[in-house]
C-alpha cells in the first residue's frame, strides 16, 4: 500500500533516484517493525483536530491540538502520537494534589514564580499530552484512561503516559481538573510578568528560540 501511494505521489517524481529507492526500501521495513511492536488494537481517528475554550480569571483562550492517533484497547481509549526521538515520560511529581494546588494559586502578586515554573518543567518537559487527554474528554465525551507516544525512529515500542500505578479515578481527576490546571498556570505566569526568563536543559536544544536566547546551557 505505502509503494503504491508513495510511487503515484508528486514527492516521488520530485526525488533524486537514490533518494527515491532508500526511501521504498527503508519505509516498509521500518513499517514492519512498528507493526511487530503494536499491541491488539482498533484505530478510531487519526490527525482529528481538538479545539476548546479555556476559561483562566473571566478570559476565553482556545485550545487546538491534533493528535496522531486515537486507538480503543480492550474498552478503553488511548491517546497516541508518533515521536522520531525518545519521548520524555513525566515524572511522579506531575501528578502531586500537593504542586496542583500550589499551581492554582500562584498569582503575580506573589513573584515572579519562576521556582513554580521551573518545578513544572522538571514534572512534565511538555503540556502537550495532558491537554491532549482534557480535549479527548471535553469534545468527545470518551475517557482516555491513558496516552502516550509511539517511537518511530525506534521500533514503534510505545511510552504510556501514566504511572501504571496510578488507579482510574485519579486519571480521570487529572484529565478533567489537574491538566486544565496547568495550562491556566502556564498562561497567567506568561501574561503577568514583566520577563519570560529562560529555564536552561536539554530542551534548549530544539528550542525554536535558541539562536535569539542568552541563556548558558
Amino acid at each position: 500500500l505505502f509503494l503504491n501511494r508513495f510511487r503515484a505521489s508528486e514527492l516521488a517524481a520530485q526525488l533524486r533516484y537514490d533518494h527515491r529507492l532508500a526511501l521504498e526500501r527503508t519505509v516498509p521495513w521500518r513499517l514492519g517493525r512498528m507493526l511487530q511492536s503494536m499491541p491488539p488494537t482498533t484505530i478510531l481517528d487519526q490527525e482529528e483536530p481538538l479545539r476548546a475554550a479555556l476559561d483562566v480569571d473571566g478570559h476565553s483562550f482556545l485550545l487546538e491540538g491534533r493528535p496522531d492517533r486515537t486507538d480503543l484497547r480492550h474498552d478503553t481509549t488511548l491517546v497516541l502520537d508518533y515521536k522520531t526521538g525518545r519521548p520524555w515520560k513525566p515524572r511522579t511529581e506531575l501528578f502531586d494534589a500537593g504542586l496542583h494546588v500550589r499551581l492554582d494559586a500562584w498569582r503575580s502578586a506573589d513573584g515572579d514564580g519562576l521556582d513554580l515554573l521551573a518545578e513544572l518543567g522538571r514534572a512534565a518537559a511538555s503540556l502537550q499530552m495532558p491537554l491532549y487527554l482534557h480535549l479527548h474528554h471535553a469534545l468527545r465525551s470518551a475517557w482516555p484512561l491513558d496516552a502516550g507516544w509511539i517511537e518511530v525512529g525506534a521500533d514503534g515500542r510505545e511510552t504510556l503516559f501514566f504511572p501504571d500505578a496510578l488507579d482510574d479515578s485519579t486519571r480521570r481527576e487529572f484529565v478533567t481538573r489537574s491538566a486544565p490546571l496547568l495550562a491556566r498556570f502556564v498562561i497567567r505566569h506568561m501574561l503577568g510578568v514583566d520577563a519570560l526568563h529562560p529555564l536552561p536543559g536539554t530542551h534548549c536544544t530544539w528550542c525554536a528560540h535558541a539562536t535569539a536566547c542568552t541563556a548558558e546551557t
